[in-house]
């Protein structure tokens, strides 16, 4: 999506003739442009979205063409006919119908080449986001940029935030929805594009107090491979067919057993190594609720203290396990498969050579 000090010059110029409201012959116009182009691809999922409008957006019926052109998508993304990233509040076929809803009653704005040269001034003042900060409560943009990602940006209030769509390519450079939430509040328009390198910071001081320094979210692709990663292999099922990035913190991390093992020491309440988590922290993860008393917050946990957690996708199966006598360890594999006991086996090996080694106590 476009950035939002671009947003902001837009807003600013707002009462110059470079922002315009369309009219209903254009609407006319536009919406007759629209149908002759579908008509002219009958197969919506290989539609070309940027076939149309053309590159260079100057007239007002090409914003309110686009703007029709975009609720179509909308619709498509609904119906599964084309990918939708970001972050969505509700179900994707749900959202997508609503915002299309939205964005059909949108005001509509032009955005020219003035416009750009005005985006492209900065420093911009920040400023924090709120109702107010918009001039209606849905509000669309059409423009040419070719510098841009995408060709069009619709901002629509919610409850608690300004939900951001916009068109854009998924990492499998395929035409995709993008949704994403900005949060009332935040300093417009620095602070939510700085967030990201903020939270990446942060986690990344955190597993450096671990020792840990290769952990990152995984791509979705072969091709996406990072150094050192394996191949995963499938037994009857496609180990790449999951969008694993968007997973995130819910198993989209990869790392080194070693690696698993190195935070799971700095957590895991023995003094072998310093903790990060203060003792009540820990005792609060590791204390199973009355509705299932061998789980608690994360972990499995059992009467002799042991804490563990599997991990299973398409392509790989994980352990790691913590004992009270001081041991930690992880054990991960390239694949799985649900016709055998692979996972079982996996953890009974790794208890077998743990046992084989005299003087350990486990």
């Amino acid at each position: 999506m476009t950035t939002f000090e671009e947003l902001d010059a837009l807003r600013r110029v707002s009462g110059s003739n470079a922002h315009k409201l369309m009219t209903q012959s254009d609407l006319d116009e536009a919406h007759a442009l629209i149908i002759e182009t579908v008509k002219s691809h009958p197969s919506w999922k290989e539609f070309a979205i940027r076939e149309y409008p053309p590159k260079e957006i100057t007239h007002p019926w090409q914003a309110i063409g686009h703007k029709l052109f975009a609720s179509m998508l909308c619709l498509m993304g609904a119906q599964g006919k084309l990918p939708v990233l970001g972050t969505l509040p509700e179900s994707n076929a749900h959202m997508m119908t609503m915002i299309s809803g939205l964005l059909s009653d949108a005001a509509v704005y032009l955005w020219y080449p003035e416009i750009e040269k005005i985006a492209n001034a900065a420093p911009l003042p920040k400023h924090i986001l709120s109702r107010s900060i918009l001039a209606s409560p849905v509000m669309f943009w059409s423009f040419g940029a070719p510098t841009n990602a995408t060709s069009w940006l619709a901002l629509i209030h919610a409850t608690t935030d300004v939900i951001c769509v916009g068109e854009g390519i998924n990492d499998a450079n395929e035409p995709c929805i993008g949704v994403h939430p900005i949060h009332y509040g935040d300093a417009w328009p620095s602070s939510f594009m700085q967030r990201g390198d903020e939270e990446r910071s942060k986690i990344e001081a955190v597993l450096k107090r671990c020792g840990v320094n290769g952990m990152t979210i995984a791509g979705n692709t072969l091709a996406q491979r990072f150094p050192g990663e394996v191949r995963y292999y499938d037994q009857g099922e496609d180990p790449y067919g999951m969008n694993v990035t968007r997973m995130d913190s819910h198993g989209g991390w990869i790392a080194r057993p070693i690696e698993i093992v190195q935070f799971f020491m700095r957590v895991d309440g023995l003094a072998t190594q310093r903790n990060i988590l203060k003792s009540p922290t820990i005792r609060t993860m590791t204390t199973p609720s009355s509705a299932n008393p061998g789980y608690a917050k994360g972990w499995e946990v059992n009467k002799d203290g042991n804490w563990w957690h599997a991990g299973s996708l398409p392509g790989s199966a994980t352990l790691a396990v913590r004992i009270p006598s001081g041991f930690c360890w992880a054990a991960f594999v390239n694949t799985r498969d649900f016709n055998s006991p692979l996972e079982s086996d996996l953890d009974g090996l790794v208890w077998d050579m743990v046992r084989e080694v005299r003087g350990w106590s486990v």
